[in-house]
């Protein structure tokens, strides 16, 4: 449990870093590692070590601006799909048949 402890908790400083260009997979990732350690914890019968519970409030103190990371991509992929939305829109509205052209009206008089 050390091992992923510290694989979460260097995995958490270096996302919590700001670097232009990260993938959301990245963040899933993350999410997923920390998982597995909660699964691990969960499972552990032995109370932990003071110093893995320093570890685990360490990596918790990253959540604010971890969760801020994944909020700013939830938000850039709710635009996206409103942009997506919109265009589907707008193409519909333009692929409609026109009814002028297949219909003619006679006037009796």
């Amino acid at each position: 449990m050390d091992n992923l402890v510290r694989e979460v908790l260097n995995e958490v400083i270096r996302l919590s870093k700001h670097q232009p260009g990260r993938r959301y997979e990245e963040y899933e990732e993350l999410v997923e590692l920390r998982q597995r350690l909660v699964d691990q914890v969960k499972e552990n019968d032995h109370p932990l070590s003071e110093m893995l519970k320093e570890s685990i409030r360490e990596i918790l103190s990253y959540d604010t601006v971890i969760l801020e990371r994944m909020a700013a991509y939830k938000l850039e992929a709710k635009e996206g799909l409103l942009a997506i939305e919109a265009a589907k829109r707008q193409r519909r509205v333009y692929d409609m048949p026109s009814f002028e052209e297949g219909f003619l009206f006679d006037e009796k008089k």
